[in-house]
């Protein structure tokens, strides 16, 4: 814009005169605004990177922050920061946290594991962030050493507000034993509610699948499924446990615009957001081939050839926590193979979906996350070739706290969709529900199918619809 070109080329030169926190700050403001023109961040970048040693804690997080959110690398300055950082006495968690989520967007994730040492050392403990993008990146580098390092780290954080039963889950998946939690604070009400509904959600499951005699496993295996759903509405429904989940009307609707596209054995169903496994229990049984209503859904069973392996459920959270609940629910739900959750931003992990899965992969995506990200998450899906033709695109609580963005992109396809006369695509449909178990409380849910180039059939699979 000219208007930053402007401003570039008058600040460039009185750069040498700013102190180390006025450059640390245009930096991290640049980025803040995503600033196109790189003139200014360079003299200033170059100017910071000979006064690292003089600049606080804070200035050199907001930089690296500037670098990360820009994807701009810039060796010397990183270099300079590398070597000031890990010997800073007044590191933060926050700090610790912006650093590692900067130092892997620019591919410098070598020099995070040990400024996370280095950090623990000094008794610095992560944050929640910190646990969400360190466990992102390790999962990402099928590093398991540092995987398992870090669910022991928030075994051991007296800072989580973390319930015993929520430690005891930290523990089961990190594979060691549970030797009782550290001395802790008070836990949140919301992960005190977590940890109610995981007893709960655990006493049930023996109860709703009996083995019976003579029965396929499958039936059984939907029959556990099944009864987790239950156990989660009927918990959610009790007083002072309402759980934000697309239950009732909702869940009916996540299912019929599952099948609104032809699905194939080489598609992927994605969820942004699982909070407690709901809605990823019920995409893992619809990859799966199960019905809605309990039974084997039989167009599905009879399309699909024996021994073909079913489509993935991929569901997407930031939270580590939410994400080991989901997992240890769809270990519970007999739904592990066919299903995977993965720690950290969706903005950061739509890259991962293209190496793990492929091109047009995804033909369903279930958005839960944050209404004010549906609309660029879903470009960033579009922009890296993720959508095959007619995938269809589901977005719930549209309303409250709200998609404004979102719902005006759909409504514009919509008008050129129609401008262009191409009815090969049903029509954005915007839904008035009510929340899960609140009938008084109106939420809106999008469904859209979006009009992807066709490139012909996908590769491989069958057609497990008519």
């Amino acid at each position: 814009m000219p208007l930053f070109d402007d401003t570039a080329s008058e600040t460039s030169p009185r750069v040498t005169g700013l102190r180390p926190m006025e450059l640390s700050n245009t930096a991290w403001a640049w980025a803040e605004i995503s600033a196109s023109s790189l003139v200014l961040l360079k003299v200033v970048w170059l100017e910071l990177a000979k006064k690292a040693d003089v600049t606080d804690t804070q200035g050199l997080t907001n930089t690296l922050q500037a670098c990360g959110t820009l994807v701009a690398r810039r060796d010397p300055v990183l270099a300079a920061i590398s070597a000031e950082l890990p010997h800073r006495r007044d590191t933060s968690a926050q700090s610790v946290t912006t650093t590692v989520w900067s130092w892997w967007k620019l591919s410098f994730s070598a020099g995070c594991w040990p400024f996370i040492q280095e950090a623990t050392n000094s008794k610095v403990l992560l944050d929640p962030m910190g646990y969400s993008y360190s466990i992102m990146m390790a999962e990402w580098e099928k590093v398991e050493d540092h995987e398992q390092e870090l669910f022991g780290l928030m075994e051991l954080n007296q800072l989580l507000p973390l319930p015993i039963q929520l430690f005891a889950l930290v523990s089961q998946w990190r594979g060691g034993c549970w030797g009782g939690p550290p001395l802790l604070s008070l836990p949140s009400v919301a992960y005190r509610k977590l940890a109610a509904l995981l007893d709960f959600v655990e006493t049930q499951v023996s109860r709703v699948a009996p083995v019976i005699p003579g029965m396929q496993s499958r039936v059984t295996e939907d029959g556990v499924s099944l009864g987790i759903l239950h156990a989660i509405e009927h918990f959610g429904s009790g007083v002072g446990q309402w759980l934000k989940v697309a239950g009732d009307s909702k869940a009916q609707l996540v299912e019929a615009a599952l099948r609104r596209r032809p699905s194939w054995s080489s598609d992927a169903c994605v969820e942004m957001g699982t909070f407690v496994g709901y809605t990823a229990i019920r995409l893992a049984r619809f990859m799966r081939g199960f019905g809605g209503d309990g039974e084997l859904d039989p167009t599905q069973q009879h399309a699909r050839p024996r021994g073909d392996r079913p489509g993935r459920a991929v569901s997407l959270e930031v939270d580590a926590i939410h994400a080991l609940l989901t997992r240890h629910t769809l270990s519970l739900a007999r739904l592990s193979s066919n299903s995977e959750v993965w720690v950290g931003q969706a903005l950061d992990l739509i890259p991962r979906l293209v190496e793990e899965l492929g091109a047009e992969s995804v033909g369903f995506v279930f958005m839960d996350h944050r209404g004010t990200r549906f609309h660029s998450d879903l470009f960033w899906l579009q922009r890296h070739g993720l959508l095959p033709p007619r995938c269809t695109h589901v977005c719930d609580n549209t309303l409250k706290p709200g998609a404004p963005i979102c719902m005006w992109h759909a409504v514009y396809q919509q008008s050129t969709r129609a401008a262009a006369r191409s009815g090969s695509s049903p029509p954005a449909m915007s839904y008035s529900m009510n929340e899960f178990a609140h009938w008084n409380s109106e939420d809106w849910m999008l469904v859209n199918c979006l009009d992807v180039p066709d490139h012909g059939q996908p590769r491989g699979g069958v057609n497990t619809q008519s």
